[in-house]
């Protein structure tokens, strides 16, 4: 389903500007900011104001590289929660600590790469990105660990059969 975008405009006593914010056709705008400022507000500090409250033009595409990261072969946990918050921090700059949290915790648990993996974390329910970091290595040092001990049992298998 493609979302036709239109523009709202905000109207400025005393000024002939009119500021366009692009915004989803079912998204409302929340502009209560604008609406409080004094009459005496410089265009610089309405666009500083609405560049926090809708984001950088590039925010999306930071935010769309951060969802289509994956986990690449061999690589290490920690470097791919770092990655990510690094990813986050780019595309939420100026956001709160628990909205970037929630993002990484959906984020996260796909980037993994592993559905059953993505299942078993979320099966624990972490409320966070650093929950989900601390399921994940638990999860894999549990398998490692069957893993070790399945070829120990091989090992003792082969060695009776001789």
């Amino acid at each position: 389903m493609s979302k036709t975008l239109h523009h709202t405009s905000i109207g400025l006593r005393r000024t002939s500007c009119f500021i366009f914010v692009p915004v989803s056709a079912d998204q409302q705008v929340s502009c209560s900011g604008v609406w409080s400022l004094s009459p005496d507000v410089t265009l610089a500090e309405l666009n500083r104001l609405l560049r926090k409250r809708f984001g950088t033009s590039d925010q999306a595409e930071r935010f769309r590289r951060m969802c289509a990261r994956r986990r690449k072969l061999g690589e290490e946990l920690q470097q791919l929660y770092n990655e990510l918050r690094h990813l986050m921090s780019l595309a939420y700059p100026r956001t709160s600590s628990n909205h970037t949290s929630t993002v990484g915790h959906d984020a996260f648990p796909e980037a993994l790469g592993d559905p059953s993996l993505r299942v078993c974390i979320l099966d624990k329910s972490p409320t966070n990105m650093e929950e989900v970091l601390h399921h994940a290595l638990t999860l894999e040092a549990l398998d490692r660990s069957r893993d070790v001990e399945l070829k120990a049992m091989a090992d003792r298998a082969d060695h009776t059969d001789k």
